[in-house]
């Protein structure tokens, strides 16, 4: 593990802004009055003290609090974590001095909250930075590489001042990912639930209607909306990962090749508008599309992506063409978002490549970009990160100026639709996030 020297944490400066008493106006000492404020002058009191010493823990309190923490193994990151997992303590092996033997060592209870306060920290200020400046409505051929640089430099800050900072390194490059978008407008908690089982309901009848495509749970295969709630119950419908659009009849495409995928974003009331113009897009596009995903009903509207659809070619132009299509039944979410590493086409969706090796999310493709030039940049590697960033963005194979679209733009222009099997593409994209 790396320990940056010098770091502050968020935690402790947290502590720190907690000691200072702001001095009201009523307070203040007027200069020009001649009578000091006798509050200045005077100290505290006997029975200030012993009242402040009564209200201290005793030592078996602490003691009790410490041991309490000890045997916490994960803490949640706040209300405005869209993730909704929880943050993990470390744990790690290393040789025991005096055995010689292996054991387990968990991270130090104070180690573990700064990594959880920092992240916290970290969440709020990105969605308060897309509050003041909504990333992702502009700058197109400049935004993948400017966001990506973004990413880096949050998840460094996120985790530089920790006392293990690889350690939390993964968890701070998806929590910023995932939360990369503002704020929307208020809902009250009754409309939002009203929105979340209109979703459910549009989802069961895009799976019932005789459209060419099924719809299925990413976390039950098999599983449709239906089927799902009566086995699990609503709430657990309405809060599944998400639900796949599949097409009726298999589709056979190569793996050995460029693909694409587009992000598509809507606010929590459009979902059914959403779930049937997606239907109509996997089931009418057999050479460009191998299927789509929609988030569950009470995710959407708050991740950095409410849908996705998996494009089986590198294929600016047909992606285009998708998101026109896309806007025709979509409206576009009252705070637009563009997930970092991607290119906005509109305010509704945002356009990727990846490489035919490529077996992960979004996030995990990009990320593990990201998570490389911030572990070098923790490893004390002097060069800036945006330096790093470029590095490892052209060993991954994109383009380092625009790092949405891979570097080799040739095979993209000549990638077509090679029908070579089923197990290769559409078992890449099963059980992606």
């Amino acid at each position: 593990m790396v320990r940056i020297a010098g770091g502050a944490s968020h935690v402790g400066a947290a502590a720190e802004s907690m000691h200072d008493k702001p001095v009201s106006d009523g307070q203040a000492h007027d200069a020009s009055s001649g009578v000091p404020d006798p509050s200045i002058r005077r100290g505290p009191t006997l029975q200030d003290l012993m009242s402040h010493s009564s209200r201290m823990p005793t030592d078996g309190q602490l003691a009790q609090g410490r041991a309490n923490l000890r045997k916490v193994r994960a803490l949640d990151a706040g209300p405005l974590d869209a993730t909704g997992e929880p943050v993990s303590r470390a744990r790690w092996r290393e040789q025991d001095g005096a055995t010689g033997l292996p054991r387990v060592v968990d991270e130090p209870a104070h180690a573990f909250v700064d990594a959880v306060a920092s992240m916290r920290h970290e969440i709020a200020d990105i969605k308060a930075s897309l509050d003041e400046q909504s990333i992702g409505s502009g700058r197109t051929d400049a935004f993948a590489r400017e966001s990506m640089q973004e990413w880096a430099g949050r998840t460094h800050r996120a985790v530089a001042g920790l006392e293990y900072p690889e350690a939390h390194l993964d968890d701070a490059k998806r929590k910023i990912y995932v939360n990369w978008r503002a704020n929307g407008p208020e809902t009250p908690p009754e409309q939002r639930r009203g929105d979340a089982r209109a979703g459910l309901r549009a989802l069961k009848k895009l799976n019932r209607r005789p459209n060419g495509v099924d719809v299925r749970a990413q976390t039950r295969p098999g599983t449709n909306p239906a089927e799902y709630e009566k086995m699990h119950g609503k709430e657990a419908a309405l809060n599944e990962f998400a639900y796949y659009v599949l097409p009726k009849k298999p589709r056979e495409f190569s793996a050995d090749q460029p693909f694409a995928r587009l992000t598509v974003n809507f606010d929590a009331d459009a979902l059914p508008a959403v779930a049937p113009r997606i239907g109509k897009i996997v089931n009418g596009r057999p050479d460009d599309v191998g299927q789509a995903k929609i988030m569950g009903p009470a995710r959407t509207g708050a991740r950095v992506d409410d849908a996705v659809v998996y494009m089986s070619v590198a294929n600016p132009g047909a992606a285009r063409e998708i998101d026109a299509k896309l806007r025709k039944d979509i409206p576009p979410p009252q705070r637009p978002s563009t997930a970092p590493g991607m290119e906005p086409l509109s305010r509704t969706s945002a356009y990727a490549e990846y490489g035919e090796a490529s077996t992960g999310s979004h996030e995990m493709d990009r990320g593990e970009i990201v998570m490389q030039a911030v572990a070098d940049k923790l490893d004390g590697d002097p060069r800036p990160l945006t330096d790093l960033m470029r590095d490892a963005v052209e060993r991954a194979g994109y383009d380092p100026q625009r790092p949405s679209h891979l570097a080799d733009r040739l095979a993209v222009r000549d990638a077509r639709p090679q029908r070579r099997g089923l197990s290769g593409f559409v078992g890449r994209l099963l059980g992606r996030k």
